[in-house]
């Protein structure tokens, strides 16, 4: 029973992993032909073989979701780091417009009549410009974040492109050895 337990977890792995190996189809050709005649005649020695390479396997896996891990996690932290590096700018455009605001407030306080009129286009003047500039400053600040963004999505590209380059180079290696070992080839 546990013989065949394993050889579906092996078969379902190999076929999982036939992107990787389907770099030289000839090999995985006969890499699956000498599993399936191993299985056939259920020789101790292949099983042995399977097993080590299983094992291997599941290693290079576990390491590979590892370094996948990591590199999300780099890449959410500095993330945090890019949005809180402009909380300063963000907390001074909101001062500037909650300020703009109150000096319109202000204009209804006042009489009634041209004094009140005059308060409105001066003060609407003078935010107008106010608001001209929070946009300007904001946009600013907006591309810069966005170009910090754009890094950190670039460094988390290069970080999961080298874990799979280690991940598909182990699982050659694995079959390659497995391979030998199936051969009887203890080098």
């Amino acid at each position: 029973m546990y013989l065949q337990k394993f050889n579906v977890l092996l078969i379902t792995f190999y076929l999982n992993c036939y992107q990787v190996l389907s770099l030289d189809a000839n090999n995985y050709n006969q890499i699956l032909t000498q599993l399936t005649n191993s299985l056939a005649n259920s020789d101790p020695s292949s099983s042995s073989c399977f097993k080590n390479h299983l094992a291997t396997s599941k290693n290079i896996s576990d390491k590979f979701e590892k370094s996948r891990e990591t590199c999300t996690t780099v890449a959410k932290i500095s993330y945090e780091k890019a949005d809180k590096a402009y909380i300063l700018q963000q907390r001074i455009l909101q001062r500037m417009t909650q300020n703009s605001c109150n000096a319109i407030k202000k204009c209804k306080i006042k009489k009634r009549g041209s004094k009140s009129l005059d308060c409105y286009v001066l003060q609407g003047f003078e935010s107008a410009k106010r608001f001209s500039k929070i946009s300007m400053d904001a946009n600013t600040c907006l591309n810069y974040l966005k170009k910090d963004y754009s890094n950190i999505e670039d460094e988390q590209e290069s970080c999961n492109s080298k874990a799979q380059r280690v991940f598909e180079d182990e699982t050659v290696e694995a079959g390659q050895a497995l391979k030998k070992c199936l051969k009887g080839d203890k080098s």
